[in-house]
């Protein structure tokens, strides 16, 4: 009996390491928004021009895990005036540290938004740009090679024996105030990955491949906002 004890642990330490974590946004678009969509909304929607100025007054909101770093680099823009990080608690009536910014997936229901009420939003900072974010994050641990070594030994959970990935993927939807023209949408997704991990340390590598994804998919966002902003409009000088 004793001599199954080890094979015993080493179950309990895989099951307990090993499998697949998505965390998704907490928010969703309301598919009873549509209800009052008339043809005279499709047509003024396909009246819809371009219409951005630089430089250019943002709002921003995020509607999964927030990148706090995100809006302040967009405020450093040459071409943003400035920025509006939209409440969560106008949005959805409760604040992001209330939910740390997401859900697991099958954890809790989803809150459900409107498009509409976000420009409203928007609108009443007197923005000229409405950027949505929703980032997925995906985590999978693995076993590797050096788990067979863990029942001959006492420590083990110290036993490099698990492989991490993870994945971050965003969507940004660029979308102009007044009118609800669709600038920009940009899919992006990154993954990093670390070899022989164990137990006690798993959970520092997963924040710190997660950190080096958001830099990444930060400078991705960067790069699309700048170049949008680049082809506006510029007042005439007077």
């Amino acid at each position: 009996m004793f001599r199954l004890l080890p094979a015993f642990c080493l179950a309990i330490l895989l099951g307990a390491g090993c499998g697949v974590s998505v965390y998704q946004p907490r928010t969703t678009f309301d598919p009873n928004d549509s209800r009052a969509i008339t043809d005279a909304d499709i047509q003024k929607a396909f009246q819809a021009r371009p219409q951005l100025r630089s430089p250019a007054r943002l709002a921003f909101y995020e509607m999964g895990r927030l990148d706090e770093k995100l809006p302040p680099t967009l405020r450093a823009l040459g071409s943003v005036s400035d920025i509006y990080e939209i409440p969560s608690l106008l949005v959805e009536g409760r604040r992001h540290y209330e939910t740390d910014g997401g859900r697991s997936v099958g954890t809790s229901r989803s809150v459900r938004i409107s498009l509409k009420k976000l420009r409203l939003l928007a609108a009443r900072a007197h923005c000229d740009l409405l950027i949505l974010s929703s980032t997925v994050s995906v985590v999978r641990s693995s076993p590797n090679w050096t788990m067979f070594l863990a029942p001959l030994l006492f420590t083990q959970f110290f036993v490099p024996m698990l492989n991490l990935e993870v994945t971050l993927r965003r969507e940004l939807y660029v979308v102009d105030v007044r009118n609800g023209y669709l600038y920009r949408q940009v899919r992006s997704s990154e993954t990093l990955a670390k070899k022989y991990v164990n137990m006690f340390a798993i959970g520092t590598h997963r924040r710190r491949l997660m950190v080096r994804l958001q830099d990444t998919l930060r400078r991705v966002t960067l790069q699309q906002v700048q170049h949008l902003l680049a082809q506006a409009r510029r007042p005439a000088a007077s």
